[in-house]
């Protein structure tokens, strides 16, 4: 039971605490994806702050309530063993500017979960990301008719390259994609759980445009940002007829599988290559997959050399020459840069950089996201959007080395709403916070 005082300087250091934490989630990802040379150590100085005045109200006798204990646990603990990490790291001043990376993601993502957990903090959570990702769209259909914002770099101003694909806010194409994933979600569930009403034909208007920009992306997680639209649908199954709902999850697990089958193998190469425009992608399957492996097999040097401990936050970079494996005539770009920036895999990156230890925190903060029954339509978003975001873990690195994606993805990931009788609010107004009280029907 989480204990209320009436002392107005504690509320006044929730509240901004809380507050602070939000503009780190909702904003990280529109300044080059957080990767901006001011946007990092704002990340890292905003959201520490605002773990910092958490801990601040907390010693000053203000109780929190952790609705998820083990995910709590989780995010403290695999801080605490990135900041560990930080005094075998070969090149310390990188590894502490990580580190404070790290701390602002995760500290913002547990004062949203600490002082978030009611219906209207919910849905301002969620408003601030729906406003963030209409920044982005506009900012991604501006560069369509070559209009740049001045404060915004991407690799095609940077290189003097004609903008023949979108990068958003982002640096990246891919990246931009990556943050598209989880607010393809987001939307789909608001669309799907959501009462009729005026906003409704806005989000469809959004999701239309989101999926239409996402496949000019030319981004490797372009099947996942479609997946994590249509992944609410399932979550809306379940919830009416769950033997129709598990029917459906094994039929897509099997679909899943046969696809990873053909994908590995020459004749499903020769399909996905004759499809691959319709998804807005490039690049053969052949040619990704070989240079994937081959960045694979660096990170997997790293990780075997120093197994339960990794390198150390932030040097895969600096690492990776050491172990670096580049085939003969391989086209990759990655590969064939002298250094790899990261390893382009979260559980490759999570283990060459913080080890087997580190490897197991990420999973169990990530497992333990999902492991309650969903009751309200953050944690409906986070659900739908949990098995696109852990597939693409296997082929890029969004949850591990993309700030502003991390920071979007653990913040969506924190949100939880208590039982009623947990919550600090009268009993009739946590029942008003429950899924229960939302018409559950597909608009018509």
């Amino acid at each position: 039971m989480r204990v209320q005082t009436n002392n107005p300087l504690l509320a006044i250091l929730e509240n901004t605490a809380w507050v602070l934490a939000v503009l780190v989630a909702v904003l990280a990802p529109l300044a080059n994806g957080g990767l901006a040379t001011w946007s990092m150590p704002a990340i890292a100085f905003f959201g520490t702050l605002s773990f910092g005045l958490t801990l601040l109200t907390v010693a000053l006798g203000r109780t929190p309530l952790a609705v998820s204990p083990f995910w709590l646990g989780c995010a403290v603990a695999l801080y605490a063993w990135v900041m560990l990490s930080t005094t075998w790291a070969g090149n310390p001043l990188e590894a502490q500017r990580w580190a404070g990376l790290w701390m602002g993601i995760l500290g913002s993502a547990i004062g949203i979960h600490l002082w978030g957990n009611s219906k209207t903090r919910h849905a301002v959570v969620l408003s601030g990301f729906v406003l963030g990702l209409m920044f982005s769209l506009a900012v991604a259909f501006l560069q369509q008719r070559g209009i740049f914002l001045p404060f915004l770099d991407t690799v095609y101003r940077n290189f003097q390259e004609p903008s023949f694909l979108i990068t958003g806010p982002y640096y990246n194409p891919s990246h931009f994609a990556g943050y598209l994933l989880p607010l393809s979600a987001v939307l789909s569930t608001l669309v799907l759980f959501c009462r009729f009403s005026w906003y409704t034909p806005v989000f469809v208007i959004l999701q239309g445009a989101l999926l239409y920009l996402a496949l000019k992306t030319d981004g490797s997680s372009i099947p996942m940002v479609i997946l994590a639209a249509l992944m609410p649908i399932l979550v809306w199954i379940w919830r009416k007829n769950r033997m129709i709902g598990i029917m459906l999850s094994i039929l897509g697990l099997g679909l899943g599988a046969f696809g990873f089958y053909l994908i590995t193998n020459p004749m499903g190469q020769a399909i996905f290559d004759h499809y691959r425009q319709f998804l807005g992608l490039s690049n053969s399957a052949q040619a990704f997959l070989e240079c994937r492996y081959n960045v694979f097999e660096t990170a997997q040097k790293i990780w075997a050399t120093h197994h339960w401990t990794g390198v150390g936050v932030g040097q895969f970079f600096w690492e990776s020459d050491l172990y670096r494996v580049v085939a003969k005539g391989n086209p990759c770009p990655a590969t064939a840069l002298s250094i790899l920036n990261y390893a382009h895999n979260d559980y490759y990156q999570m283990g060459s950089e913080l080890g087997s230890v580190g490897w197991l925190l990420f999973l169990g903060l990530q497992l333990s996201s999902v492991l309650r029954t969903p009751r309200s339509l953050a944690e409906l978003s986070w659900l739908a959007a949990f098995v696109p975001i852990m597939i693409t873990g296997l082929f890029d690195a969004h949850q591990t080395a993309i700030p502003g994606t991390m920071a979007v993805i653990y913040a969506l990931s924190a949100l939880k709403l208590p039982k009623p009788q947990q919550s600090r609010e009268p009993a009739k107004e946590d029942q008003e916070t429950q899924i229960s009280e939302v018409k559950h029907e597909p608009s018509s």
